[in-house]
């Protein structure tokens, strides 16, 4: 892939294992990961470049219940 100054990275979290952590800079498989892992533990989340929440996925009123979040 060459290289691209407008290339954002997004960042896939999991609360439930945050070794679990990484960063695409594809943000479709940033999105599969996040569903994959959402259906492994039941919440997951992508940052994008800036820290903002780009999309979640899971149940995340029983991630703050459990105060994973």
């Amino acid at each position: 892939m060459p290289y691209s100054k407008n290339m954002i990275n997004y960042t896939v979290f999991c609360p439930y294992a945050p070794e679990e952590q990484v960063t695409l800079s594809d943000e479709w498989q940033a999105t599969e990961l996040c569903l994959d892992l959402a259906d492994e533990f039941g919440y997951a989340c992508v940052f994008d470049a800036w820290g903002n929440v780009h999309l979640d996925y899971g149940k995340v009123c029983q991630a703050v219940e459990d105060g994973v979040i």
